[in-house]
């Protein structure tokens, strides 16, 4: 995840338009949910229904305020994002650049290894933190304890460690090792972008003998499946969601992987990886 900082947005239509826009997209997303997506009547899953009802009615309060595309865009995410969802999502990013104003820090951070790392920065400003510092507080808060109150409202799943919600309803799911084909260890590596496919594809490579996850944890996904999106009533883009619950996943709504070795490095450090690796697996080649 990269960060830097937007302002208000540019005004382009009128603050009714706007606020009329907003209240239609919600109140169209809120019917698409309850005629199309099986988390509002998914007894397993109470929360999702929580947030499906207490969500729209804060996400509309919120939009009463609106006086610019900034506003529209932030009441619509602030009601996905509360889904905690990656595969329930409107908009999209393509309109930020354009219609959002930015106030610069003077650099850049990324979440890596549970922690924000400056990236970049103006070249030239001594008075700026170097690139590879680590964000310790700001403005008296703490790194994590600012991302929390700005960031988990409109990122949703921007740690794999701050998840809402676990499946735990119904009996445990006891997972079958299958033999292993390459006849030897096997190394499955992940970070944080690790999700949706990634995450099936980890559900089988995980469920063969003698295969050892290292890396970083990765990300999550909700149980819900096939996915579609409709165009928003609006015009400003599309709205995306799933349409199927699957039922038996050995991993749980919301459930991330951790590793049994962690890398305590960059995950953009190739060689420092590769380095590693090939220390992990000198004990077995000797």
């Amino acid at each position: 995840m990269i960060l830097g900082a937007c302002g208000a947005g540019n005004e382009t239509a009128t603050d009714t338009t706007w606020r009329e826009r907003a209240l239609m997209d919600l109140d169209f997303i809120y019917a698409q949910l309850g005629e199309h997506h099986p988390g509002p009547v998914d007894t397993l899953n109470p929360w999702f229904r929580d947030w499906y009802e207490r969500g729209y009615e804060a996400a509309r309060g919120r939009a009463e305020s609106i006086t610019d595309y900034a506003g529209y865009y932030f009441a619509i995410q602030y009601y996905m994002m509360g889904f905690q969802d990656g595969h329930l999502g409107a908009l999209g990013d393509y309109r930020i650049e354009a219609d959002l104003d930015r106030r610069w820090s003077g650099f850049l951070v990324e979440y890596d290894r549970g922690a924000f790392f400056v990236i970049g920065n103006d070249s030239g400003d001594a008075e700026l933190p170097p690139t590879g510092a680590r964000l310790l507080s700001c403005d008296g808060a703490s790194a994590s304890a600012l991302a929390d109150s700005k960031l988990e409202t409109y990122i949703g799943l921007w740690s794999a460690n701050e998840l809402f919600f676990h499946q735990s309803a119904g009996p445990p799911i006891q997972r079958t090792l299958a033999s292993n084909p390459v006849g030897g260890r096997v190394f499955f590596l992940t970070d944080a972008w690790c999700a949706s496919a990634c995450l099936g594809f980890a559900d089988l490579v995980l469920a063969i003998d003698g295969v050892t996850h290292i890396g970083a944890e990765t990300s999550a996904d909700a149980i819900y499946i096939d996915n579609r999106s409709v165009a928003l009533p609006s015009e400003q883009g599309r709205f995306g969601f799933s349409m199927k619950v699957y039922r038996g996943r050995v991993r749980g709504h919301n459930v991330s992987y951790v590793p049994e070795l962690f890398w305590d490095g960059s995950m953009a450090d190739d060689e420092g990886l590769e380095r590693w690796v090939l220390e992990l697996a000198k004990p077995l080649s000797n």
